[in-house]
C-alpha cells in the first residue's frame, strides 16, 4: 500500500525548471522529426534531472513517462507504450489520487494502446474505468465523458459489435447536445458517425 499525495503545486522552478523544460522540448522536437532515439534520450534526461532534484514523486516525471508511452505508440512499439503508460498511471494515482481527471485521461490512453494491440477485454476494462472516474470527478455532463463514449463506439465498431457502438454514440450525442447544443459541430460529428455505423449494420 502506498500513501496518496494529492497536490496541485508546481514542483519545478528557476534554472532547474528551465533545464527540464529544455529536455522536454528537445524530446518533442525529436518526435516530430521521427527521431525515436533522440526523443527517448531527452525525455530520459528530463526524468533523471527531475528525480535528482525533486525525488521520484513529482508530476514532471509522470508527464515524461506518459510522453514516452505516446512516443512508443506513434512508432508502433505498443507493448512498450503499455508498459510506460502503466508506470505513469501508478505515479499519477499516488500524486493526485485515483479519482482525478488526469488519471481518467491516462486510463483512456492505456485502453487505446491495448486496443491497438488487439487486447480488447483489457481495452474495454480501462476505457470503462476512465468513464467511471470522470463521472465521479467531473460529473456526468462533461466533454471528456462524450469523448470516452466516442472512443468506446469506435472500439466496438472495430470488434464488430454494432449495437454497443450505436448505444455509445447515442450517449455521446446526448452529452454533446447537453454541453454544446444540437447545432454544434461536435454534435453533428457524432450524428454523422452514428449514421455511418447504422448504415454498416
Amino acid at each position: 500500500m502506498y500513501s496518496i499525495i494529492k497536490t496541485t503545486r508546481d514542483l519545478t522552478s528557476g534554472t532547474s525548471n528551465s533545464e527540464i523544460k529544455k529536455f522536454v522540448a528537445a524530446g518533442q522536437l525529436c518526435i516530430k522529426e521521427a527521431n525515436l532515439e533522440g526523443a527517448f534520450e531527452n525525455f530520459h534526461q528530463a526524468i533523471q534531472l527531475s528525480m535528482q532534484i525533486f525525488g521520484p514523486m513529482n508530476n514532471e516525471i509522470s508527464q515524461c513517462i506518459k510522453r514516452l508511452a505516446s512516443m512508443n505508440s506513434k512508432f508502433n512499439d505498443l507493448l512498450q507504450a503499455i508498459e510506460m503508460q502503466t508506470k505513469s498511471i501508478i505515479l499519477c494515482e499516488r500524486l493526485v489520487g485515483r479519482d482525478h481527471p488526469d488519471v481518467a485521461e491516462s486510463y483512456s490512453s492505456l485502453a487505446i494502446y491495448y486496443h491497438s494491440c488487439g487486447y480488447s477485454s483489457k481495452a474495454f476494462e480501462y476505457m470503462n474505468r476512465a468513464l467511471r472516474i470522470l463521472e465521479v470527478s467531473v460529473g456526468d455532463s462533461h466533454p471528456s465523458i462524450a469523448n470516452i463514449y466516442q472512443n468506446l463506439s469506435q472500439m466496438y465498431s472495430e470488434v464488430q459489435s454494432a449495437p454497443n457502438a450505436i448505444s455509445c454514440l447515442q450517449q455521446c450525442i446526448t452529452q454533446n447536445k447537453t454541453i454544446f447544443g444540437k447545432d454544434h459541430v461536435q454534435t453533428a460529428s457524432a450524428m454523422t458517425n452514428l449514421a455511418q455505423v447504422c448504415y454498416g449494420t
